[in-house]
């Protein structure tokens, strides 16, 4: 159960985190104003469950300190006693450190009546570095839990990464005098289709990848509404439809994927990533839709899915037993032999360990696995029982190890065969041996009485025949 609960923790983790990364990466590359997208990144942070409030510091060389630029989730007299770290602070002493930081609040030594009255539990200081230097600091504090999450620090620690490239990259286009050429040039280079559309739902523009992907022009898209656009089948239209307006509203929509049709008349398979553009004051103004062609990514997976049935059918289709198990002994995947054999179904079986599933043969078994695991070749011809629900039978096991690309030991194969009726004709071919040579010793031991009764009954005629007499 345990081990369920963190499978679904770290999915959940990996999903947030997932949208989180394509959230960043549209925002990278559509906002052309420094403070609205580091804002709309901390709000998309603080959405984290565990946090409360944070900002975004960026480096003042003039004033060798690090300024609050961007702040959410804190009062305001809180934001203004902290709105710039100066040398010799002890933030500003731990940044220039260059390691990320989470710590108790209180065990940053600064208190005044303001930062107590704020209730925080927990801080989280990580410096950004761009170039060679530290120039931003990106702070998350909570008032819900003393000590971050893994899954907490992880995912800070990969966004300051993301900041780090676009604080670089609004550094880069502020040195080159960066115009709307610049901007339009990166829009159209995308290798993902784009398009934008106003409140109402209307195209606005659309780069070039979507032609070269659909075939359609920006004339013959621009300035249609959603539900006039040629590339989508009635009933993509009602899902766009459906999701759009939920983003006019401001909620937050999964990426998805959709069907398209090509100019060609062609069915292709598109994953949609889209998020509301908000202005400096942060109303909805835009929508911008990212396409990724997922068509061949698609196809594959369903040959994949088609080859993996295959191997299925020929896995259960093969008169022995087949069994995989980790090094902890765990019963990863059985063929439909092994589990008729025990009389369970398939998704009774694997995933239980070995003690559960053979508690009168487990030793032997655990011990004859922990041979392969340590010596790392095969061991055949393993002749053990097994327990069925008719009762115990013979079967003739091979346990051959499984290796990963390092070449360590991860688990191993079973491969086992019902030798029952050997194994008694066997037990009835030693009976029968040890029968005739019974029957043999028998006859032997006859043999030698008759010869002795031969001997006598000759001596007694020489008696009486007087060959044997002395005077």
């Amino acid at each position: 159960m345990e081990k369920d609960k963190k499978m679904n923790a770290d999915d959940l983790y990996l999903k947030k985190l997932l949208d989180l990364q394509l959230n960043l990466c549209h925002l990278k590359d559509t906002s052309k104003d420094v403070k609205y997208t580091l804002s709309q990144i901390l709000e998309m942070i603080l959405e984290l469950d565990e946090l409360d409030g944070g900002g975004i510091y960026l480096y003042d060389e003039k004033e060798d300190s690090f300024d609050l630029k961007v702040s959410k989730g804190l009062s305001k007299e809180f934001t203004k006693k902290v709105s710039r770290f100066k040398k010799g602070t002890r933030q500003y002493d731990l940044i220039v450190k260059g390691e990320a930081v989470f710590m108790v609040y209180s065990h940053l030594g600064i208190k005044d009546e303001i930062r107590e009255s704020e209730g925080l539990k927990a801080v989280g200081i990580i410096p950004i570095k761009i170039g060679d230097q530290y120039r931003a600091v990106f702070n998350i504090a909570s008032r819900k839990c003393n000590e971050f999450s893994i899954y907490i620090k992880r995912t800070i620690e990969l966004v300051s990464c993301q900041i780090d490239s676009i604080l670089e990259k609004y550094n880069l286009y502020s040195k080159l005098g960066a115009t709307q050429t610049k901007y339009e040039e990166i829009f159209d280079l995308s290798p993902e289709a784009i398009v934008i559309l106003d409140k109402k739902g209307e195209i606005l523009d659309v780069n070039k990848r979507l032609n070269d992907w659909l075939g359609y022009t920006k004339e013959e898209t621009v300035g249609r509404g959603l539900l006039k656009l040629p590339f989508l089948t009635m009933k993509s239209k009602t899902i766009v439809m459906a999701n759009f307006a939920k983003r006019m509203l401001g909620k937050k929509i999964p990426p998805y994927e959709l069907e398209f049709i090509s100019k060609k008349r062609e069915s292709m398979i598109g994953r949609i990533t889209a998020t509301a553009i908000r202005d400096e004051r942060g109303d909805i103004i835009a929508d911008l839709v990212m396409i990724s062609d997922v068509t061949n990514m698609r196809k594959m997976e369903r040959e994949v899915q088609k080859t993996n049935d295959e191997l299925q059918m020929i896995f259960d289709s093969i008169p022995v037993m087949v069994f995989y198990k980790d090094r902890e002994h765990m019963i990863l995947k059985v063929n439909k032999a092994r589990a008729d054999t025990l009389g369970l179904a398939i998704k009774d079986i694997e995933g239980k360990g070995t003690e559960e599933l053979y508690p009168e043969e487990a030793s032997k078994y655990i011990e004859d696995d922990n041979e392969v695991f340590k010596a790392g070749k095969p061991k055949r011809e393993i002749i053990e029982q097994l327990s069925t629900p008719k009762g115990k039978i013979w079967v003739q096991t091979d346990k051959i190890p499984i290796k990963d690309e390092k070449g360590e030991v991860v688990g191993l194969i079973g491969v086992s065969a019902d030798v029952t009726n050997l194994k008694k004709t066997e037990q009835t071919m030693s009976q029968e041996k040890n029968e005739v040579e019974r029957l043999n010793r028998l006859m032997v031991g006859r043999e030698l009485r008759i010869k002795e009764l031969k001997d006598k009954i000759k001596e007694l005629k020489q008696d009486i025949n007087g060959e044997r007499f002395t005077p």
